[in-house]
C-alpha cells in the first residue's frame, strides 16, 4: 500500500439504495467501507504504538534500572550494618530481622544479575551455601523437571557442570519448539492458501466450459491500472496547468500517482482518480466484471490490514482489561495501566532510597525494621 494513501481524500462507494445496487457494486461498498475503517484504525494504533514505545523506553525502563539500583544499594547498606553489628549496637532481633530482610532482596536481584560480584560476595558471606551451589542444585532440579514433563534425557557427564547441561538442553527443546512451529505454520499457510483459493474459484465468473476466469480477472486488474494511470497522467500534464501554484499541485499528485502505480496499488490509484474528479460516472459507472477485480484488490487489502492490526496491537495486550475481546480494545484502555506501573516504579524507588538512609539511624532503623517485620505478617 502506498505510504501516501492516508493523505488522499476519502473514496466514496457506490451510490444508489440497496435495492438498485449490484452484487458487485454492494460487495465493493462494503468492502470499501471495511478498508477505510482499518486504515482508521491502523493509524489510530500506530499512533498508540510510539506512544507506548517512547513510555516504555524514556521511562519506565530507565525508572526500572533506577529502582533496582536503588534495591541494590540497600542490600550493601544491610551487609555493611550487618558487618558492623557491634558498631551499629544492633540488637540479636534487628540482626535477624536484617538477615531475613538481606535474604529476600539478594535472591531477587541475583536472579536479574546472576553474576553481579558484589551481591555474590554478600550473599555467600549470609546465606547457608555459597552462590553457586545454589544455582548447582537450582539446574539439577530444573533437569529433573525437563526430564519429566518433557521426557529428555540429560547425559549430565557431556557436560562441564549442570548449569551448561541445563543451557543445552534448553537451547535444544527451543530448536524442537521452533521447528515444530514452522511446521505448524507451513501446514496452516498450505490449508489456508487451499481455502482462499477455492473462496476465489467461487468468486469468479466462469469463463467457457466452467473453466475459472482467475486470468481474466488478473488481466483486468492489470488493464484497470494502466487505464486509471494513463487518464491520470494526461490530466495531470504540467502544460494543462493554469498557473505556477496548479503546476506544483499537479506534480505533488502526480508524484503520489506514479507510486501507487509502481506498487500496482489500485485502490490508491481509485482514489487519486477521483480525487481529480477525472472519471466520468465515478465508480457506478465500471461494469461488474471490472468492479469484481477492484473487490479482489479490496478483499486483500482488508486481510492485510487486518493482520497489521493485530500486530500492532499485539503488545498492548498486558494492559488490556482482563477477558475483554480483542474488537472492544482502545489504545485509550491502556495509558490508565501504564500510569500505575510507573507509580509503582516511582514509589519502589524512593522506597528503597528512603530506606537505605532510615537504617543509619537507629531510631528510624527500628520503625523501618517494624514496617518490614508488619509488611512480612
Amino acid at each position: 500500500m502506498s505510504s501516501d494513501a492516508s493523505a488522499l481524500l476519502p473514496l466514496e462507494g457506490v451510490q444508489g439504495d440497496a435495492a438498485s445496487l449490484s452484487d458487485e457494486q454492494a460487495r465493493f461498498n462494503r468492502l470499501l467501507a471495511q478498508v477505510q475503517g482499518l486504515r482508521a484504525r491502523v493509524e489510530q494504533w500506530q499512533a498508540a504504538d510510539l506512544r507506548l514505545q517512547r513510555e516504555r523506553l524514556g521511562v519506565l525502563m530507565p525508572l526500572a534500572q533506577q529502582a533496582q539500583e536503588a534495591e541494590r544499594r540497600l542490600v550493601l547498606t544491610i551487609d555493611q550494618l550487618l558487618q558492623n553489628a557491634a558498631g551499629a549496637a544492633l540488637k540479636p532481633a534487628e540482626q535477624r530481622r536484617l538477615t531475613d530482610a538481606l535474604e529476600q532482596r539478594l535472591f531477587a536481584l541475583l536472579n536479574e544479575d546472576p553474576d553481579d560480584e558484589a551481591l555474590i560476595a554478600v550473599h555467600d558471606r549470609w546465606a547457608h551455601r555459597p552462590w553457586a551451589e545454589e544455582r548447582r542444585l537450582e539446574a539439577l532440579h530444573d533437569l529433573a523437571h525437563l526430564e519429566e514433563v518433557f521426557g529428555v534425557q540429560v547425559n549430565a557427564h557431556e557436560h562441564s557442570s549442570p548449569e551448561e547441561a541445563l543451557t543445552a538442553t534448553m537451547d535444544h527443546l527451543r530448536s524442537q519448539a521452533q521447528a515444530q512451529f514452522a511446521q505448524e505454520e507451513a501446514l496452516w499457510a498450505a490449508r489456508e492458501a487451499k481455502r482462499q483459493a477455492k473462496r476465489q474459484a467461487r468468486q469468479q465468473p466462469k469463463g467457457e466450459g466452467g473453466a475459472s476466469a482467475a486470468p481474466e480477472a488478473a488481466q483486468a486488474v492489470s488493464q484497470s491500472l494502466r487505464e486509471i494511470y494513463r487518464k491520470l497522467a494526461s490530466a495531470l500534464h504540467p502544460d494543462r496547468a493554469s498557473d505556477e501554484a496548479d503546476r506544483a499541485r499537479r506534480h505533488a499528485l502526480m508524484q503520489k500517482v506514479n507510486q501507487a502505480n509502481d506498487a500496482k496499488d489500485l485502490l490508491t490509484l481509485l482514489q487519486l482518480q477521483l480525487e481529480w474528479a477525472a472519471t466520468e460516472g465515478g465508480v457506478g459507472a465500471l461494469a461488474d466484471e471490472r468492479l469484481a477485480s477492484y473487490n479482489a484488490v479490496l478483499k486483500e487489502q482488508v486481510t492485510s490490514l487486518q493482520a497489521e492490526l493485530k500486530t500492532l496491537m499485539a503488545p498492548f495486550e498486558a494492559y488490556m482489561p482482563a477477558r475483554k475481546p480483542l474488537r472492544q480494545w482502545q489504545p485509550e484502555m491502556a495509558w490508565p495501566h501504564l500510569a500505575q506501573e510507573q507509580a509503582a516504579l516511582q514509589a519502589w524507588l524512593e522506597q528503597a532510597q528512603a530506606d537505605a538512609q532510615a537504617l543509619l539511624d537507629p531510631v528510624s532503623r527500628k520503625q523501618t525494621l517494624k514496617r518490614w517485620r508488619q509488611g512480612a505478617a
